[in-house]
């Protein structure tokens, strides 16, 4: 699904153990470490934030003791997704966690209050930022989506039949797109910054210049913090 959506990512394979899959594997890879001070670095995993926020991979930074701020590296040139674990319906530690529709990670991800490792790379994102990154989603087709879901989960996960996954993704998908129109350079908007949450959220046909205000003022509020 990450390739479908055109973001790197490493290339896994199923490990067999007597006649049963016991994990996954990848081609050992050369993979250098992101630095989150690099605004330009930033910048460029921001590219697929959209794609991240579909497949609901509140991991997709890297939290915990595990690989903190560590999930993102550069291979081959690439900023890549080192380990897709926290994804879907699962949880990066574990577990499995809500896979719902509305695809509420489009703000989460970006929301200090609710993801630090994530907020801390996306948080700084702006309009034009989050509506380049949505437009990836556009070129998922149902076909391509449910041809993936038959060969890799045609039997289902985590209670979750394949048939709702599928929808599940495709819905996700639209809930991102429309979410993203807002920041369509295209339209004249107002907005306002939410006091609870830093978020920027336009709101209504206005003038472009205060557009532009908002946006600068949304980015000042949402500055990425200094990382160890």
């Amino acid at each position: 699904l990450y390739e479908l959506a055109g973001a790197p990512i490493l290339d896994y394979h199923a490990v067999e153990q007597g006649g049963k899959i016991v994990g996954t594997a990848t081609p050992w890879q050369e993979a250098e470490k992101a630095n989150w001070k690099n605004p330009d670095e930033l910048k460029n995993a921001s590219e697929f934030f959209a794609v991240h926020a579909w497949l609901n991979n509140r991991d997709a930074i890297g939290a915990g003791s595990e690989n903190p701020m560590d999930n993102q590296r550069w291979v081959n040139g690439h900023m890549t997704t080192m380990d897709a674990g926290g994804a879907l319906m699962f949880g990066g530690m574990g577990g499995t966690k809500d896979f719902a529709g509305d695809a509420s990670e489009w703000d989460s991800l970006r929301d200090p209050k609710k993801n630090k490792s994530t907020a801390a790379v996306f948080g700084h994102m702006t309009g034009e930022q989050l509506y380049a990154s949505a437009q990836l989603l556009k070129k998922i087709q149902p076909a391509d989506v449910e041809g993936l879901v038959d060969e890799f989960a045609g039997e289902g996960l985590a209670g979750h039949d394949k048939q709702k996954i599928v929808a599940t993704l495709l819905a996700r998908r639209d809930a991102i797109l429309a979410k993203a129109e807002q920041f369509n350079p295209k339209k004249k908007v107002n907005g306002h910054i939410d006091g609870n949450t830093g978020l920027y959220t336009e709101d209504e046909v206005g003038n472009s210049a205060e557009h532009d205000a908002k946006m600068e003022a949304a980015d000042a509020a949402l500055a990425t913090p200094n990382l160890v």
